[in-house]
């Protein structure tokens, strides 16, 4: 039996989920952390309100010989906005743009008096006919020094103007590029982002030298955004915001999560109280057909003939919107960690991903008509009697998920973990599993998230099923992870790693 308990994030040398993710091939990025101290080669902030990992990403980028083209993507409220404003407060040299929704040439008139701002004098009337020419007389007064040139939400004028990643490139190619400009493209549409930016059909595909993908943070890292050492009422947070900044910092001004939901999600005056649906507004105009679809899913229909028989739909009617809406990070399809060919499989379950949505649709969205009436308190008591079990089940399991991948990077066990994931069938199971297909070992995995210490009779189902699930993976030897809210008692054995908190 082994002891875990949650280390520190170690040094930048150091790769892997756990331990704050590195680069990936590609100069792909995926980064997670968001509140740190750090001082790295003489630049230093202190208690920086951002992301590390992209400050690290942005500064290589902006020391690098020549030019650079940096795209920072990820859905709404995950704190793209401000690590551009952190970077830019590092580099004075720096032109940030807020791209409108309006045309190419409306866009162009708000870009020359932004310009025009950060040169201290007006642009030359004969630039202003386009871009290429615009970009051109502003790094060409510049004086030598390197500069950053920023579009945030860029993706909105190629919303308007589909032509306008194609005068992108021009400008990239025949200007920018050997102009000694680091360019960042940022926005908050992770499918429009792609198709204009990143895509093989874009015009700036293959262009770009650094990829930030902002996903929300890890479980292990949302306790800094609160003062509650309690676990239980963290993972009850994070069972509403998730690791989204934003919310994590809205929630962390109150004492307890029903406190929180009342004040902000239930509350007209809120930001939070629109959220979501404002959220799906942004993506598509058919809004209603997304909410249908999310309601269904969160009302307990996982598999697509349940959707498709819930909402009275055909099963072909419905994929394009499941593609979507999993393009946009909202929802994601599972399958059992034993299938070969996730894709292909006939086991998949859709579930809603994103944690605020999930909340959302599961207890507000059936409150609607008493939000309407002006009864709060009657949803909040809907809240209060099923947000314990949402939260102390399905939340806790991913929670423990997701540190079981953390471990298996970090080479925790003596032998590599190929897949990580949950197993389930007819009448067999398992919270988690990890599968050594080379070595011939199985992980098992078991999630306890009862206010009582846990026993070793816990993994008694787990261990009578464990033929089963050695001879369904091929495996030959086996071993237990146990996870606790609540700690552990009892003599454990020698097989059996045991993980406390997070």
């Amino acid at each position: 039996m082994r002891f875990f308990l949650p280390v520190s994030p170690p040094s930048r040398s150091e790769n892997g989920p756990g331990r704050g993710p590195g680069p990936c091939s590609g100069n792909y990025y995926i980064l997670f952390y968001y509140i740190v101290k750090y001082n790295n080669g003489g630049i230093g902030t202190d208690r920086l309100i951002g992301r590390n990992r992209e400050i690290l990403v942005l500064e290589d980028q902006f020391r690098a010989e020549g030019s650079s083209l940096v795209v920072i993507y990820g859905r709404r409220r995950t704190g793209k906005t401000t690590i551009l404003t952190q970077f830019m407060r590092r580099h004075p040299n720096s032109l940030y743009f807020l791209a409108r929704k309006e045309s190419s040439s409306r866009n162009l008139a708000y870009f020359r008096r932004a310009a025009a701002d950060f040169l201290g004098h007006s642009l030359q009337p004969g630039s202003g006919g386009d871009w290429n020419s615009t970009l051109r007389e502003v790094v060409g007064r510049t004086g030598g020094q390197k500069m950053v040139i920023m579009f945030d939400e860029f993706q909105n004028i190629g919303q308007r103007d589909p032509s306008f990643p194609a005068v992108v490139q021009y400008a990239w190619d025949t200007v920018l590029k050997n102009s000694h400009v680091m360019l960042i493209l940022c926005g908050s549409s992770v499918p429009l982002m792609s198709s204009q930016v990143l895509e093989y059909g874009s015009p700036l595909y293959g262009r770009s030298t650094a990829h930030i993908l902002l996903g929300p943070l890890p479980f292990s890292k949302c306790s800094e955004f609160g003062d509650t050492a309690d676990a239980r009422e963290r993972v009850l947070r994070y069972s509403v915001t998730g690791g989204v900044p934003r919310y994590l910092e809205t929630f962390g001004r109150y004492g307890d999560v029903y406190s929180a939901v009342e004040d902000t999600v239930l509350n007209p005056e809120s930001y939070l109280y629109g959220e979501v649906m404002a959220s799906l507004r942004s993506e598509s105009a058919d809004a209603g057909s997304y909410a249908s679809i999310l309601g269904s899913i969160a009302s307990g229909h996982s598999k697509l003939q349940e959707i498709a028989d819930d909402l009275g739909l055909r099963q072909t009617g419905l994929t394009n919107y499941l593609k979507v809406l999993m393009d946009t990070g909202l929802v994601e399809r599972r399958v059992p960690v034993t299938e070969d060919d996730p894709f292909r499989s006939k086991k998949g379950l859709y579930r809603i991903a994103d944690r605020m949505t999930a909340f959302w649709f599961r207890f507000i969205y059936p409150c609607a008509d008493l939000l309407g009436r002006g009864e709060a308190g009657r949803v909040l008591e809907t809240v209060r009697r099923g947000l314990p079990s949402y939260a102390f089940g399905q939340v806790y399991r991913d929670i423990c998920e997701e540190r079981f991948r953390e471990m298996a990077s970090e080479g925790f066990w003596d032998f590599p973990v190929d897949r990580v994931g949950g197993y389930w069938g007819r009448d067999l199971a398992a919270d988690l599993a990890g599968i050594d297909y080379g070595g011939g070992n199985l992980v098992l995995g078991e999630c306890v998230s009862s206010g009582a210490p846990a026993r070793p009779e816990v993994l008694d189902r787990l261990r009578a099923d464990s033929g089963r699930l050695l001879a369904l993976t091929s495996s030959k030897r086996v071993r237990y992870v146990v996870f606790s809210l609540s700690g552990f008692e009892g003599t454990w054995p020698e097989d059996v790693d045991l993980v406390e908190g997070f």
